[in-house]
């Protein structure tokens, strides 16, 4: 009775795993892709970090429901631009770094769902703030 009981498990198992790999890695969305990678890393992460995660949804509405696989590198610069091109709350242009921050999030939900396309991506280059010391006849005594 145990083994029969233990058989019929091993079978349901097995046609649930052959149900998902017959849908394939087309069937997932960017958005699900988002969400699973999300729910995964939610019991290590901060609720302040996790939130932070479902925000960064906002910056890929325009493929959310494009499979993964479908995702292009034109796809992506396209994103890369529009982030570039917009201003954060203080109404001064997106840091490099945060755009990068941004893209690699969305990448490494692609890796979670063991898509590992390369895509060749550039970014822009934003102008740092140099400060000079200040010259001698300046000093304030």
């Amino acid at each position: 009775r145990k083994a029969r009981v233990m058989a019929e498990k091993m079978a349901k198992d097995w046609i649930l795993d052959a149900e998902s790999t017959l849908q394939g890695p087309d069937a997932i969305t960017v958005e699900r892709a988002i969400d699973e990678y999300i729910a995964s890393k939610e019991p290590t992460l901060s609720q302040s970090t996790t939130a932070d995660y479902l925000r960064m949804k906002k910056y890929f509405t325009s493929i959310l429901d494009v499979p993964i696989t479908e995702v292009t590198t034109k796809m992506l610069q396209d994103i890369i631009g529009e982030m570039a091109v917009s201003t954060n709350r203080y109404g001064k242009n997106i840091n490099e770094r945060t755009i990068k921050n941004r893209i690699f999030f969305l990448l490494a939900c692609f890796k979670f769902e063991e898509h590992y396309k390369v895509y060749k991506l550039k970014f822009p280059v934003t102008e740092s703030n140099e400060y000079l010391p200040p010259e001698k006849n300046e000093y304030h005594r």
